[in-house]
């Protein structure tokens, strides 16, 4: 997970400082490692046995 979370992470950070100057689209491979992002998160909850 923390090789899909941080890329996103850092993304979003980098593009908070520079999204006046960039068009939005910038922001798409952000959004496509968020959705991966948020599938392992609901992956890994799930494959979990409670006792």
């Amino acid at each position: 997970m923390k090789l899909v979370g941080v890329p996103a992470g850092a993304w979003l950070f980098a593009y908070s400082f520079v999204s006046p100057f960039l068009p939005p689209t910038v922001l798409a491979p952000a959004s496509i490692l968020m959705m991966v992002w948020f599938a392992l998160i609901a992956w890994q909850n799930g494959s979990q046995r409670r006792a």
